[in-house]
């Protein structure tokens, strides 16, 4: 009886710990212009990442130089995600496409999915996050996918 009730303290004492777990993603970037800002989304579902709305998290990182970057992105909860990020060179807070749709501006997906004549899927770019993890992304222009 005893053992019972110190499992059940034991239970009850990480409960808030597990409902409330927070991790981060800390991401190695690889950018190819010396110019403008990386903007950064995660999605938490399939929706929301194809509709490219609802990210629960957005970040932004300041370009200086052509190469690596480290950002982290914290607070995410255990759960499945899709991150979307691109180079907006010109700052107008927007991916620049031209007449045909096809990106001008470096772009990334999580898991790195290998297209180039559609968005990926978000089956290709999910990724579950148990714990705090890292993940390398390297923006890459169309021409160059």
């Amino acid at each position: 009886m005893l053992l019972m009730r110190f499992y059940l303290l034991a239970l009850i004492t990480s409960l808030p710990v597990l409902l409330f777990a927070q991790y981060q993603v800390e991401l190695a970037l690889n950018v190819p212009i010396g110019q403008g800002t990386v903007l950064i989304a995660v999605y938490g579902t399939e929706q929301d990442f194809d509709k490219n709305e609802n990210a629960v998290l957005y970040q932004k990182v300041p370009v200086t130089k052509v190469g690596d970057y480290k950002v982290t992105l914290d607070g995410l909860a255990p759960g499945k995600y899709a991150i979307a990020l691109f180079q907006d060179v010109n700052d107008n807070k927007k991916l620049d496409t031209n007449m045909l749709g096809i990106p001008q501006e470096p772009y990334a997906f999580s898991r790195n999915p290998p297209v180039k004549w559609r968005a990926p899927r978000y089956s290709e770019a999910v990724f579950e996050l148990k714990e705090s993890m890292k993940m390398s992304m390297a923006l890459k222009k169309w021409r160059k996918q």
